[in-house]
């Protein structure tokens, strides 16, 4: 699965800058600026990883707000920001100013790296058990043979579980930017998937 980045970003030039330097990374990046509406977006995004410019008071406050929210406390936070941010943050989180592309992706990256950790272990859900380690997948103790894109589907729709998801969002989290896919392989996807369940 390709990792979903969320740049809430209030300057235009450090939005383009963070949005070319992941996208060239082959992350997907989605920009928004601090203010009303951010719970919503999070919870509608599901992003692996919030980047934030905390370089202005009302920045921060927003930031602080967020945060409060329980889908954004599972997520790993990377914060770029001055002074203001320095007190307000733990130092493994902040990202220095001025910032070079190469400390960016290698600190996202470094990011995903750690939640991709913590999320492969086992997920059970009513005796249905995904194990992303071992890339199997069992029901009540039977295994059950997926190809690649029904386990990416079937994981991400573990780790949501009672979310619906639009055919869209699922292309872009489960197949990334593949421009040779259209929303009719995920219904033939979920066909597939419906079968071998």
């Amino acid at each position: 699965m390709t990792a979903v980045v969320l740049l809430i970003v209030d300057q235009p030039t450090v939005a383009q800058f963070l949005d070319a330097n992941l996208r060239h990374a082959g992350l997907i990046t989605i920009c928004t600026v601090p203010g009303a509406g951010l719970a919503s977006a999070l919870e509608s995004i599901l992003p692996d990883l919030v980047l934030f410019d905390a370089s202005s008071e009302q920045a921060l406050q927003a930031i602080g707000q967020l945060r409060e929210h329980p889908a954004a406390r599972q997520l790993p936070w990377l914060v770029l920001g001055g002074k203001v941010a320095e007190r307000a943050f733990p130092c493994g989180q902040l990202l220095p100013r001025p910032l070079d592309a190469r400390t960016l992706i290698s600190r996202v990256k470094a990011e995903l790296k750690l939640q991709n950790a913590a999320a492969s272990k086992a997920i059970e859900i009513d005796g249905l058990t995904l194990d992303r380690d071992r890339h199997e997948v069992r029901f009540r103790g039977e295994p059950i043979a997926l190809g690649s894109k029904e386990f990416g589907l079937l994981g991400f729709l573990m780790q949501h579980p009672e979310r619906v998801f639009s055919r869209e969002h699922l292309l872009c989290r489960v197949w990334g930017d593949d421009v040779f896919n259209t929303e009719r392989t995920v219904d033939v996807t979920v066909r597939r998937l419906r079968m071998a369940l």
